[in-house]
């Protein structure tokens, strides 16, 4: 899984920061950077280290001493839900290596807090059983955009392929955890299958979440520095987002499956996190 990226490694100041995402009081990001390198990725865009910036996907930096961070705040902060990986993936290659999720998990859970994960690893399975202990209190999230790995890779070229990701989310929603997936953004690859991909996906994981979340592209600066014809067929998906939005939600009626926006548009400057506390955290 994953692609190889260079690690170095900080001292932070601060572990647990504030999000702007609906439902989470907090954010806890272990890396800066994420080996996943989303051509559609809008986290580089909030991202201070321009080293990080310059190199997405190749460059991820370890936040060394997160856990005794982590350990002080947990018993100073009020109790809340916590998002684990919002402007990274916390489940990327580099956490088989420094386990700073499980730690973070672990350190959260025992303290009283809630934990809500989104990813597009396999990885998260190896933390089964700290998610089966506190089943009541977690719940766990896969980014899947399209369901045909040779159009997911050229966009998403460092990430499982999304057949495995819903064989994770399966084995996961079988134990009785709560699973969600985020349909995002909403990726029109021109090659008038849409519709037909959207529904493949929906049928596919329906049996395995408690709800799907689907937003639209929304475009930041760095998309417009990709090469053709990603930035183009990107580009074009935001503008053509009403109807990709429309086929979504007349999917979801017709099987029968509970859909919601990830994002409310009336503060989008709040959208996905992007926050400077959490930035900075």
């Amino acid at each position: 899984m994953g692609c190889k990226a260079q690690v170095r490694f900080m001292s932070v100041k601060t572990a647990l920061s504030r999000s702007g995402l609906p439902d989470l009081e907090y954010a806890l990001n272990p890396y800066v950077g994420c080996q996943h390198g989303c051509l559609y990725c809008y986290a580089p865009n909030y991202v201070g280290d321009t080293d990080v910036k310059a190199n997405w996907g190749r460059l991820v930096v370890v936040k060394e001493n997160l856990g005794d961070v982590l350990l002080e705040e947990v018993l100073k902060k009020k109790r809340g839900v916590v998002g684990l990986g919002t402007i990274t993936d916390a489940y990327q290659q580099v956490e088989s290596v420094y386990g700073l999720a499980r730690l973070s998990l672990k350190i959260l859970l025992t303290h009283g807090f809630r934990v809500s994960i989104q990813t597009k690893s396999t990885l998260v399975i190896k933390d089964i059983d700290i998610l089966m202990k506190y089943k009541d209190r977690v719940d766990i999230g896969f980014t899947i955009t399209n369901p045909n790995y040779e159009k997911a890779k050229p966009v998403e070229p460092c990430s499982p392929p999304p057949a495995e990701r819903i064989k994770i989310l399966r084995l996961l929603s079988e134990t009785g955890l709560k699973t969600w997936v985020f349909i995002g953004p909403l990726i029109d690859f021109r090659d008038g299958e849409f519709e037909k991909d959207m529904e493949k996906l929906i049928l596919q994981v329906k049996d395995y979440v408690d709800v799907i979340y689907y937003d639209h592209m929304r475009l930041k600066p760095s998309i417009y520095l990709l090469d053709d014809p990603y930035r183009l067929m990107l580009v074009k998906s935001a503008l053509n987002k009403d109807t990709l939005l429309r086929i979504i939600e007349n999917l979801c009626i017709e099987h029968g499956v509970k859909c919601k926006p990830a994002f409310s548009d009336i503060k989008q400057q709040k959208l996905h996190g992007n926050t400077l506390d959490e930035v900075n955290g």
